[in-house]
């Protein structure tokens, strides 16, 4: 067992889970160079903020996370914006008014049952499997397509 700190709070993941995928998953994204380049190369959403979950049938579908790094020997923040599509399957478990997550991995989603309801929709089940690891707040899954990745610089006053 690996053991991660987050917070206050020590989580335990297991060593033998699939290989992760979230830096391929990136790398494919528009956008997601972009991401890897301010991160240093390396992906790392520990401690980050789980700030909006929009879902709009009718205008764009968004993860809003607020995220850190030291990549360049100082602290640097910024709102990582993944725009999300097709047919999105949420499962998600104590939103509140802070949602520190203990990591965020992407992997390829494999094939599961069309619900005959879904079916004629026009839409793909979705080809991305995000896992918001707990720490403090939300935490859980959601399978879309990921169609960009938008990072935004912000500054915080201390």
């Amino acid at each position: 067992m690996e053991r991660v700190v987050c917070g206050r709070w020590l989580l335990e993941r297991s060593m033998t889970e699939e290989p992760d995928q979230t830096s391929a998953v990136i790398e494919a994204t528009p956008g997601g160079a972009a991401l890897l380049a301010w991160m240093g190369g390396s992906p790392n959403f520990g401690d980050a903020e789980l700030v909006a979950l929009t879902l709009d049938c009718s205008g764009r579908n968004l993860l809003k996370l607020d995220v850190e790094t030291r990549a360049r020997g100082r602290r640097e923040y910024a709102r990582v914006t993944l725009v999300l599509t097709d047919m999105i399957d949420v499962s998600l478990a104590g939103f509140s008014r802070q949602n520190v997550i203990g990591g965020l991995r992407l992997r390829w989603a494999t094939d599961r049952p069309v619900h005959p309801t879904h079916s004629c929709t026009g839409l793909g089940l979705g080809d991305i499997e995000i896992d918001l690891k707990p720490c403090f707040g939300a935490f859980g899954a959601i399978r879309a397509s990921l169609d960009a990745i938008e990072v935004a610089p912000k500054t915080y006053d201390t």
